[in-house]
């Protein structure tokens, strides 16, 4: 609690803001992130979002030390404040995670596979939230696989067609050079991440964060 108190008087958190709340009441809490020192005219929007699957644990080590980076010192970090506005939801489904349920919410639905009913309270409220934003890039943190399987979901030619893929390619492969991917694996069509590209023109991207072995053989650690 001390933590989060100390980061949420960070000057480069601009608001932390409720976007929604689930069908037991809990809120869904944005954060924004970015440099007061720089306009804003000139710099792209990025949203983060984890935790709508509440038993995939390490998404939400991945989400804590992306915000972690995010306001560090880090140049890298630091440029990235001057020229973006990053968009931070660190846990969708609230109600999910109080009440201990693997992938779905309280009433039982699968967040992830529910952007074409959008049955769920999370699911159109964070809906909401894309259409006002617009970002230039949505990455929703998963971390399903296990053992080695470190892998990226997403927009896929199967499902979106060529010349929509062909819009996100560049980005898969800037991923893929810095972050070697083992798999890659085509979204379904009422995923986030497809129907992003599709109605809004938004890329967007399913990591999936992985805590098992590393290519040494060793289990990763925290740091990892």
């Amino acid at each position: 609690l001390e933590r989060a108190i100390k980061q949420a008087k960070n000057p480069n958190v601009r608001t932390i803001e409720t976007i929604g709340r689930g069908e037991r009441d809990r809120p869904t809490i944005m954060l924004t992130i970015t440099d007061p020192r720089v306009p804003d005219r000139n710099k792209k929007s990025i949203l983060l979002s984890a935790g709508d699957h509440p038993g995939e644990t390490a998404s939400l080590w991945g989400m804590e030390g992306s915000i972690d980076f995010l306001l560090s010192e880090d140049p890298v970090a630091k440029d990235l404040r001057k020229k973006a506005i990053i968009y931070v939801v660190p846990i969708l489904a609230m109600d999910g995670h109080a009440l201990g349920t693997d992938r779905r919410q309280a009433t039982g639905v699968n967040i992830y596979f529910d952007y074409q009913k959008f049955e769920s309270r999370e699911a159109r409220y964070m809906w909401e939230t894309v259409k006002r934003l617009r970002p230039a890039l949505w990455l929703d943190y998963h971390s399903w696989h296990l053992g080695t399987a470190e892998g990226l979901y997403g927009p896929h030619p199967k499902v979106v067609g060529d010349d929509k893929y062909a819009s996100v390619k560049p980005l898969i492969d800037a991923i893929g050079k810095y972050f070697p991917l083992k798999q890659q694996s085509p979204d379904t069509l009422d995923s986030p991440n497809t129907q992003a590209l599709i109605k809004l023109g938004v890329p967007g991207f399913c990591p999936e964060f992985n805590f098992g072995k590393g290519a040494n053989g060793e289990w990763k650690s925290i740091e990892d």
